[in-house]
């Protein structure tokens, strides 16, 4: 890579993938004397435990942004949709190079170059591979990042998706020097209020029965939040519905400050592929993976979408 700048930018409400990717790349181009700058939308949203994450506390803002030059390059990790980045696809086209590395099978191609794989688990991995073709040295933070992301990508490598493969190249990482107990620590930590919005949120959810599935849900109003001091639904939150028993799906629906309606769904079943339900549902605002899927929706109000998703067809959305 030849550039004055390197800018390396992830989907906004981030998860443990997503910045520890941003985290991964910055880490690796700096070692090659590159000038890195690591943006995000909700920069200053990202969790505590999240932040512990090696060069996670570097992320900076978007406004960072304004200073690119024309010779600058952009990389994009751990993103479907320029849009989820936060930025406009003339941005990303005015740059003199944009890479696009990423695992969800909905990916638009939106860079100058697009890597994309999807069927690995997490982004983390594309980049492991990706690093070891440049025969980058694994530095302890270097490992450190990429395991971070391959961990919590997969729950902590319980997911379907999980190989042979990627446990071993899991294995390589923490032979790099990655202090795995002082590392899953700091992503599990929380916050004694932290815990209490977690069990404020279990209160709230809903067992529904809908057509070809049972149904977990979480629904999330302003309002809500407010009263009770609910934070940004993130991965952190979500992992919880998980665990949940006699469940097919299980789906949180938020709604924003900006008036947009977030929803987020997890799927337990090989019937039902998440990321085509979504795409069924709200067209090209939905997408991720066949376990785990959302979509950010602009014209919809948060009754509208629980409204939808409480009468769609899950017999219809086969792997």
């Amino acid at each position: 890579m030849t550039a004055e700048r390197y800018f390396v930018i992830s989907h906004a409400r981030p998860d443990g993938d997503a910045i520890a990717c941003t985290c991964a790349m910055g880490l690796y181009l700096t070692s090659q004397g590159k000038e890195v700058i690591m943006v995000n939308q909700d920069a200053d949203k990202i969790p505590d435990n999240w932040r512990t994450i090696p060069w996670a506390e570097k992320i900076v803002g978007l406004s960072a942004l304004n200073d690119r030059g024309e010779n600058d390059t952009l990389i994009c990790l751990d993103c479907a949709k320029v849009e989820r980045l936060g930025i406009t696809q003339a941005m990303v086209d005015s740059f003199a190079y944009s890479l696009n590395m990423d695992h969800h099978e909905t990916n638009t191609r939106y860079a100058k170059e697009n890597i994309v794989v999807p069927d690995a688990p997490a982004c983390a991995w594309v980049l492991m591979s990706y690093l070891r073709d440049r025969h980058a040295t694994f530095t302890p933070e270097l490992a450190g990042a990429l395991y971070a992301g391959m961990s919590t990508d997969t729950n902590s490598f319980k997911t379907k998706a999980v190989t042979p493969t990627y446990l071993r190249d899991a294995a390589d990482l923490l032979e790099a020097g990655v202090d795995v107990a002082a590392l899953n620590r700091g992503l599990d930590s929380k916050s004694a209020e932290e815990m209490r919005q977690i069990g404020a949120m279990m209160k709230g959810i809903e067992q529904l029965q809908h057509k070809g599935a049972t149904a977990v849900r979480y629904l999330l109003p302003q309002s809500k939040r407010r009263s009770e001091n609910l934070p940004m639904l993130n991965s952190s939150y979500v992992k919880h519905f998980d665990c949940l028993r006699g469940c097919d799906i299980a789906y949180f629906i938020e709604e924003l400050a900006s008036g947009e309606v977030q929803v987020s769904i997890r799927s337990k079943t090989p019937r039902i592929n998440a990321a085509k339900l979504m795409q069924r549902l709200f067209g090209p605002d939905g997408g991720g993976h066949d376990d785990a899927a959302g979509a950010k929706l602009h014209h919809l109000s948060l009754a509208e979408v629980a409204q939808r998703m409480a009468q769609a067809d899950y017999q219809c959305t086969p792997k």
